[in-house]
This record gives C-alpha cells, sequence and structure tokens, in this order.
C-alpha cells in the first residue's frame, strides 16, 4: 500500500502501572502498545547484562494477560480471544 493510501492506526501505550490481578496477587508488566493494527504488544525491560529466564518470564506475562482478556466476552471469537479489535 502506498504512504498516501495508509491510514494513521490508533494507538495507546501505557507505561508504568499495567498490573494484572491473578490468584497469586499482582503481576506488573512494564508497559503494554495497543494498536488497532498490530494488536498488543507487552514491553518487559531488563535490567542488568544477563537475561536468563526471560522467556518464562515473557510467557507469563502473556499467558496472564490473554487469562484477564478472556473475562471479556466482547474480545472473545470462540474460545480464542480476538475479534476484529483485538489480533490474536
Amino acid at each position: 500500500m502506498s504512504k498516501s493510501k495508509q491510514k494513521a492506526a490508533r494507538s495507546t501505550l501505557y507505561l508504568g502501572y499495567p498490573v494484572i490481578g491473578t490468584p497469586d496477587g499482582a503481576f506488573p508488566i512494564d508497559a503494554i502498545w495497543i494498536n488497532e493494527n498490530k494488536g498488543i504488544v507487552i514491553f518487559n525491560l531488563v535490567e542488568g547484562k544477563y537475561v536468563t529466564g526471560y522467556e518464562e518470564v515473557q510467557d507469563d506475562s502473556a499467558n496472564k494477560l490473554e487469562a484477564k482478556l478472556r473475562n471479556h466476552r466482547s474480545l472473545m471469537k470462540g474460545r480464542t480471544v480476538g475479534t476484529s479489535k483485538i489480533k490474536h
């Protein structure tokens, strides 16, 4: 698609306060970017040189966010999260 025909997508970036309530207590997420074309992007910031266990942190973040979204019927399509509003 040419640049002249592209429509600007609406986006929102939530920094510093996104917290998901879980049975184990609050689960903080550093930032969440929501874009109507790209969907949801979770940011987990790494401090220091070593990133051991980072894949597990990413999986936990994605799983907890998906579980939270499943509580909203309007975001569900069958048994999966995803409508024209949220891409899965």
